[in-house]
């Protein structure tokens, strides 16, 4: 899969450099990985086969996940730039966003029902980052569209991720790429079956979102408090 500037998109590795992958998170400013997460073979394993099987065959493995932490760590993915000299330059990090896999835990059969199926229908896109030596090339807007493609190709319904409600840029750059950028302090409302839910952003940032298909979701931003409801 190759994408600009010579570079090539792929899944990350455990042989790829983790101080590499530290360093993104760092010129991002969010959180770095566990590696022992990153790196157990469980690990993005419901997303790799995507291309080959689509939606139908990852709900068939997902039917077959031997216990829940094994469907929500097999959910989360990286994906990875690697430059002509095999180094890695930019990185996109994903996966159920974390207050809906809570509803797979819950003790109600119903409640959890859904949960699963949410996380089988929306990702949260956790860490964009390009080296500051290959911004400007379009390496970023490579990985996104990537992943907006896996996750489409996957039957997902929606994508969505958080930015400071501050950097103008960053709004821009995701207004570019097709996504609706909410206004700080607004919360994704989420549809289904009759019942409903929210997820805020933390405070002092915004979400942005991007629908993939059609969906009997209602997808919305709603104005709330920082606090999460459902």
């Amino acid at each position: 899969m190759s994408g600009p500037a010579q570079t090539t998109i792929r899944f990350y590795r455990p042989t790829d450099s983790f101080a590499r992958i530290t360093e993104l998170c760092e010129v991002a400013g969010t959180g770095v990985p566990i590696p022992e997460f990153m790196n157990d073979p469980v690990f993005s394993a419901f997303l790799v086969d995507i291309p080959r099987t689509g939606a139908q065959g990852l709900r068939a493995r997902a039917t077959q996940a031997p216990y829940l932490e094994s469907l929500v760590w097999g959910l989360h993915g990286l994906l990875v730039a690697q430059a002509e000299d095999g180094s890695v330059v930019a990185m996109a990090d994903f996966g159920p966003p974390p207050d809906l896999a809570e509803l797979a835990y819950s003790e109600d059969p119903a409640t959890a029902k859904h949960g699963v199926g949410l996380m089988l229908a929306a990702t949260q896109l956790h860490t964009l980052a390009v080296l500051p030596s290959h911004q400007g090339q379009g390496i970023g807007a490579a990985l996104l569209r990537r992943t907006r493609g896996l996750f489409t190709t996957g039957g997902f319904r929606l994508m969505h991720g958080q930015c400071d409600a501050q950097d103008v840029e960053l709004e821009r750059f995701y207004e570019s790429q097709g996504f609706e950028v909410f206004t700080p302090g607004e919360a994704l409302l989420l549809g289904v079956a009759g019942r409903q839910w929210s997820i805020t952003p933390t405070p002092g940032a915004r979400y942005f979102a991007h629908t993939l298909g059609p969906s009997p979701w209602t997808v919305r931003a709603q104005p709330t408090s920082p606090t999460p409801s459902r």
